[in-house]
């Protein structure tokens, strides 16, 4: 039931990012569409660095108990404010910049959306950490809902969506919910506020370089098309490549289903040697996916034609091509969240941060070679390569896990 109510919060938050992105792409011109996806990918970027150093301590606690545990959280919340604030101000002296030399790339409303973004994504995972999945999904619906009545709004008044009305109207949906969630659902938890009381707890962060070092990897890996689209191409390139991927995105679904409720078993499962139910996890972890993503991509691709007209206007018709390469994107990126999921319930961080930097490595001396010789399209084949170096470094390296636990099992 746990898994269906963690699906249903996934569609619901595939919605949200589809409707934005949809809203933007068909309503807006195609420079501002393509400003608003840069953000956006630095909002993600974001958000895992966040996760490194905040959330995903949070899935760990559930081996700690009591007042232990609540600590903890507090302790957790502490730097979860301070990274928002840090996020805040970064982002406001980048926008200061951009706004010297007149970027096209500058959009105030990043300001207000990264650090709601982030706050989203600490009171989603914080509700996970507790196996209050429908909490979670009731959250990700209040900002699907506040976005759609914003959205209209600004459209039966004649606005056409620009990068700024965009990121305003998105950050301000996820900060709304994620603050009115946050207060009700955790009866007003505070942050710790005394260097005595936080400094017992600083080996969260101690132990966070590694998967520091991974998570940005893996996430350089994955969002450094967006960079080498707006940098060599240009926002319409980069409105192109996010359109496309957007209709191919919902595929990640089931994947994102099951890491959001596996970690928390699966790394209570490893603690406990209990090798038959932790192997049975990561199978459907793999073939559920699996299944979906090839039926996706297949269906969008088969129906692209009238799924562009339907979507965007006509405007991406001539795109099909990109379908199947974001749904390869789709099935190897499946596969590279089970074997980090997996390696992170094992605790084995550096082996993880090594294999997300050969994967990091590979992906942008692919796109260096392709930005200086191939057109726009291409830089999804330099994701494709890191993706295949991280999958098939993760399986080596978890056979080898796996093989060398059993042999100590059985002595």
């Amino acid at each position: 039931m746990r898994f269906l109510i963690s699906l249903s919060d996934q569609a619901l938050g595939a919605l949200l990012t589809f409707i934005v992105n949809l809203w933007m792409a068909r309503e807006g011109l195609p420079n501002s569409y393509g400003v608003y996806a840069l953000w956006l990918a630095v909002a993600w970027i974001t958000g895992t660095a966040q996760s490194t150093l905040i959330t995903c301590h949070l899935a760990g606690l559930n081996a700690v108990e009591g007042k232990e545990r609540a600590t903890a959280e507090r302790f957790l919340l502490t730097i979860q404010i301070l990274f928002a604030l840090a996020a805040f101000v970064t982002t406001a002296l980048v926008m200061a910049i951009l706004g010297h030399y007149h970027s096209k790339f500058h959009a105030v409303g990043a300001v207000v959306f990264v650090p709601m973004f982030l706050v989203y994504q600490y009171t989603r995972a914080l509700f996970f950490a507790h196996h209050r999945v429908g909490s979670a999904t009731a959250l990700t619906a209040t900002s699907l809902l506040i976005f759609i009545v914003a959205a209209s709004t600004c459209s039966l008044a004649g606005h056409t969506p620009t990068p700024d009305i965009g990121l305003l109207l998105a950050g301000g949906s996820y900060g709304i919910a994620a603050f009115a969630w946050l207060v009700t659902g955790t009866r007003g938890q505070r942050p710790l506020v005394h260097w005595r009381d936080m400094r017992p707890h600083l080996h969260y962060l101690h132990s966070s370089g590694w998967i520091m070092l991974g998570a940005a990897s893996a996430e350089l890996a994955s969002r450094m098309f967006n960079f080498v689209g707006a940098w060599r191409y240009g926002p319409l390139a980069l409105a192109e490549l996010t359109a496309t991927q957007v209709v191919i995105r919902p595929a990640w679904m089931l994947n994102a289903a099951w890491s959001s409720i596996s970690l928390p078993q699966l790394s209570r499962m490893w603690a406990h040697h209990d090798r038959h139910p932790f192997m049975k996890t990561l199978a459907t972890g793999v073939l559920l996916p699996l299944v979906g993503s090839i039926l996706w991509t297949g269906s969008v691709a088969l129906s692209w034609p009238e799924l562009s007209q339907l979507l965007y206007k006509g405007n991406y018709q001539q795109s099909g091509s990109l379908i199947l390469l974001w749904g390869a994107n789709v099935i190897l990126g499946g596969l590279s969240t089970v074997g980090t999921i997996t390696l992170l319930s094992m605790k084995r961080y550096r082996v993880l941060a090594l294999t997300d930097l050969a994967a990091a490595l590979t992906t942008c001396s692919s796109m260096v070679v392709i930005a200086m010789n191939s057109h726009s399209a291409m830089v999804i084949v330099g994701t494709l390569a890191g993706q295949t170096v991280q999958c098939l470094c993760m399986i080596y390296i978890i056979r080898r896990i796996l093989v060398g636990s059993h042999v100590v099992s059985k002595k």
